[in-house]
């Protein structure tokens, strides 16, 4: 039990200066998602650092989703750089976790699946993390909080599903 103890620790090395960096992939995380019922998601998200023209404000998103008793319950959270931002709750029906999977198929979030990369000392959020459990019991995690793995037209979906007011 105690080798076991250690050679987790191996694999997921502690960097606490600043600039470190910790480094961990998971080789047996699934990259292929054989359920399509999303019961828990969250993700977060930031855009302030992308150069190129987007078409959603420039900012941190924190997006989730629950399915619960056959009903949504979401949270919708902008942070601006100016301090500003934006944040509500919202309920819907079940098709919107559909609507949520198509996004996760179509720009394969599967396939960062058992990722993480974390800089120690970086003043925000710069990347972006995933986290979504299905029905089944699979699920996809993915971390890097120096560059956003997600391409943005994904970004884009997500804000246009999850802005439901």
């Amino acid at each position: 039990m105690i080798r076991i103890l250690k050679t987790l620790l191996k694999k997921r090395p502690t960097v606490n200066e600043d600039g470190g960096v910790r480094k961990y992939i998971d080789r047996d995380a699934s990259k292929h998602i054989v359920s399509k019922l999303i019961i828990s998601f969250e993700c977060v998200f930031s855009t302030v650092a992308i150069a190129e023209e987007i078409p959603i404000k420039h900012g941190i998103y924190t997006l989730s989703a629950k399915l619960k008793d056959g009903a949504v319950r979401g949270e919708y959270k902008l942070r601006t750089r100016d301090g500003g931002g934006e944040e509500f709750l919202f309920r819907n029906s079940h098709m919107f976790m559909r609507e949520l999977q198509s996004i996760v198929t179509e720009y394969n979030f599967a396939a960062f699946n058992g990722e993480e990369y974390f800089v120690s000392g970086l003043p925000d959020m710069y990347g972006a993390k995933i986290s979504i459990v299905y029905a089944s019991g699979e699920s996809i995690y993915a971390n890097n909080n120096q560059d956003c793995f997600l391409p943005v037209d994904a970004m884009t979906d997500l804000v246009e599903l999850f802005n439901v007011r």
